[in-house]
């Protein structure tokens, strides 16, 4: 492999990768990332098997192929006010070159890197709606591992005509109906909301790609996809305690 990277492309993808890779893990895979590189562009992948991210940079590829390199050395590598970032395989290390100054970083095995699931998407959803319901209803998120573990998320009800976006610690609990037809059923863990959100922050497009399989949730913007675990149960009847009419209105 030998790529020409723009370094503030390749920095905005590390960072939002940063939140994903598990650099503390027993298991030196997770603290990895795996770097392929194609004709056009690059895909940098992270995972901490919880959330699977995948990123793709604009790159200029002399010669295609992939890598795997551990994400806290690449990342301090290739901070600098340099424009590019040059990287190519010699032997058993990658060679990483900011300006003047040329690195040799020990590159993991790309077969033991962990499997990505593969998404299906059902549903596209507006960008602006889904990241505001989210900052708006995620607060009441439940956060502790206790029995309240089936509330650590934002639940996405689709009713056909309409959308609610429900959470819940179970002492208080959050609700937003959104009146745009949306006939899917979606949790989105809490603990990948934040990066969920950046990404959401971050992307231009319109509309996010949006499906689920039996045990993730995908999204997808126009240059990443995301992958969120989730566990396979009956969101509680949220319905039962959320006022069908109200009395007095405060102004």
């Amino acid at each position: 492999m030998r790529v020409v990277f723009n370094k503030q492309s390749l920095n905005k993808a590390l960072e939002v990768l940063n939140r994903v890779v598990d650099k503390r893990s027993a298991l030196p895979q997770l603290g990895w990332i795996k770097v392929a590189s194609i004709n056009g562009y690059s895909q940098l992948q992270g995972t901490d098997l919880e959330k699977y991210l995948t990123v793709r940079v604009p790159s200029s590829t002399e010669s295609a192929g992939e890598v795997c390199v551990a994400m806290r050395e690449f990342a301090k590598l290739v901070k600098g006010k340099e424009r590019e970032v040059l990287l190519w395989e010699e032997g058993d290390k990658l060679v990483v070159e900011v300006g003047s100054v040329r690195s040799k970083l020990s590159m993991g095995s790309v077969e033991k890197f962990p499997e990505f699931p593969v998404p299906t998407y059902n549903a596209v959803f507006s960008t602006k709606l889904l990241r505001d319901a989210i900052e708006k209803v995620g607060f009441a998120a439940a956060t502790k591992d206790d029995y309240r573990d089936r509330l650590k998320c934002v639940f996405m009800d689709g009713e056909g005509n309409g959308v609610n976006f429900v959470s819940s610690d179970g002492y208080r609990l959050a609700f937003l109906r959104v009146d745009v037809p949306f006939d899917m059923k979606l949790k989105f863990p809490q603990g990948g909301l934040k990066v969920l959100l950046e990404l959401l922050k971050r992307e231009k497009a319109d509309e996010v790609k949006l499906g689920r399989s039996e045990d993730f949730v995908f999204v997808a913007g126009g240059d990443w996809e995301l992958a969120l675990r989730v566990l396979e149960w009956e969101y509680p009847d949220y319905k039962a305690v959320v006022p069908s009419e109200f009395k007095t209105r405060v102004l």
